[in-house]
């Protein structure tokens, strides 16, 4: 059973926390006491979720206006059951900063096999479309996370 799931991306602003936050919503709907984290490989530290990623999500109902990015750290890996990546080379990545995290490191999209690829400075519809996969990985997930 996995206790604390991190999510990574690049900045921390957009993917990782708007997962984040989709996943801890509906972790609560269903009473689960799984936590969730996010972080970014090359995180803008402190700083908030995009204004496009914090409406979207607040129009899904998940407000996710009190993250602050933080950067990927040893520690975050150690601590994490399960770490989501948006991309293949965000896996990577993790691998070569911490080989111990491999077999724990997943694509979000690995069920349905699809990466989701960075909205950052993108119209709100690519950040919808981000939304949009993002449900769908949950869709994928949720059997494996919650009984």
């Amino acid at each position: 059973m996995f206790k604390n799931i991190l999510f990574v991306c690049i900045g921390n602003v957009c993917r990782s926390p708007m997962a984040e936050g989709f996943f801890q919503h509906q972790l609560q709907q269903c009473q689960s006491p799984i936590k969730t984290a996010s972080a970014g490989l090359h995180a803008l530290v402190g700083e908030p979720a995009v204004a496009e990623a914090q409406e979207v999500m607040r129009q899904e109902g998940v407000d996710i206006s009190a993250h602050r990015a933080q950067q990927v750290s040893e520690q975050l890996l150690i601590d994490a059951d399960l770490i989501l990546t948006m991309e293949e080379g965000h896996k990577n990545a993790l691998h070569k900063t911490c080989p111990s995290a491999r077999g724990k490191v997943f694509l979000l999209g690995h069920w349905s096999d699809f990466e989701i690829y960075d909205p950052f400075r993108q119209s709100s519809l690519v950040f919808e479309q981000t939304c949009s996969l993002i449900q769908q990985a949950w869709d994928d997930w949720r059997p494996k996370l919650v009984k």
